[in-house]
């Protein structure tokens, strides 16, 4: 059975298996120190349980069921997948079930039960990727997927029905996201001029529009100066949902200089993740790059822009959803307190509900002694 140790002097996981009757040994590459590489380490050694199982069964040394193949999964996913971004998320969904289907010795997909749907939750929360710990609300994303597959291999015959239907495991609640404070804005754009271009500019942008990160990649052909308008041709949720609006004031000097390219700008391969360690860097605390969304909604309806032109201007096609980016604090709110008192002549005030006083400042219901 193949086997993980580590050798004096080395700081990578070594392997030990079997291959053409000989124990062979090699390292492979993957530090023991880290947690990520750990775990990939021991999917190595996993796949090459299976390898030595389906030999042994091959020739006639125990019986082992042969392994099953995925690879039709692959087209199932681009047939499945509307664009290129959410076929790059189930991309990476996919690759992990690989590796807890490969760590769990699970062969064939009757193999799985009710069970392990529950047990790759627990195998995959608290795992480190790269500089993330995932979360249980992700893991429980991929076992959506992992549902969806074994419904298509129901449905292809290989197995009878799904076992992963609804586990009944609640998801946790994210943390809201805050609004940026003047003072952090302004700390975020003085730190900005040290950093690359595609970095200022994707800030600015957000910040005067309130786009996510994706969206701040501009076609330049789409900002039209004369009719000072910006159009998103391809936001969240697709092409269909392409919107045109107001150009801000503030962005025509930063797009002018840009005349001549086809973007703005270009990403480097995990913009998300620079932003969390640029934030880190200048001491913004609990916020990452979507929260210049929030803090555009927020101040739309802090200045008193009617709902239907702030769903428009972000948009929203839900004002269920376009709440939930609102921040308004108590001093927001303050004015508006007592408004109802003065709304109508029928308004009750509540002074009269207090009890009458005597001249010594007793209530009726009790005698002054």
């Amino acid at each position: 059975m193949p086997c993980l140790y580590r050798r004096k002097g080395s700081p990578f996981w070594w392997l030990k298996y079997q291959k053409d009757g000989a124990t062979k040994c090699e390292s492979t590459g993957l530090r023991y120190e880290d947690e990520t590489q750990t775990a990939q380490a021991e999917v190595i050694r996993a796949k090459w349980a299976l390898r030595e199982n389906n030999d042994r069964g091959h020739t006639g040394q125990g019986f082992a069921q042969q392994s099953f193949d995925w690879s039709w999964v692959d087209k199932w996913l681009d047939s499945h997948c509307k664009s290129q971004r959410t076929r790059a998320a189930y991309d990476l969904r996919w690759r992990h079930i690989q590796h807890w289907l490969a760590y769990s010795g699970i062969r064939h997909p009757r193999d799985i039960s009710y069970r392990h749907g529950h047990d790759y939750v627990s195998w995959r929360s608290g795992r480190r990727a790269g500089h993330k710990i995932c979360s249980k609300n992700t893991a429980l994303t991929a076992v959506k997927l992992l549902g969806q597959v074994l419904r298509e291999c129901a449905l292809r015959g290989f197995i009878d029905a799904s076992p992963i239907q609804r586990l009944g495991i609640s998801r946790d609640e994210p943390e809201p996201k805050r609004e940026l404070s003047d003072s952090e804005i302004v700390n975020c754009l003085e730190a900005l001029n040290g950093e690359k271009e595609w970095m200022r500019l994707s800030f600015l942008i957000a910040l005067h529009t309130g786009c996510r990160l994706r969206e701040t990649r501009i076609r330049l052909a789409l900002v039209d100066f004369e009719r000072k308008t910006i159009t998103f041709e391809n936001p969240k949720g697709g092409r269909t949902r392409g919107f045109t609006r107001p150009l801000p004031v503030a962005l025509e000097p930063i797009l002018r200089p840009l005349i001549g390219r086809e973007f703005t700008h270009d990403f480097p391969s995990q913009p998300s993740r620079c932003f969390q360690n640029f934030f880190r860097r200048v001491g913004v605390r609990g916020v990452s790059f979507h929260t210049l969304r929030v803090s555009y909604v927020t101040r739309l309806h802090r200045a008193g822009v009617p709902l239907s032109a702030a769903m428009r201007l972000v948009n929203h096609s839900s004002e269920a959803v376009h709440r939930i980016y609102q921040r308004l604090n108590v001093d927001d709110v303050r004015p508006y307190a007592e408004a109802h008192v003065s709304a109508g002549s029928n308004s009750v005030r509540s002074e009269s509900f207090l009890p009458e006083k005597t001249e010594r400042g007793c209530s009726p219901s009790r005698s002054c002694e």
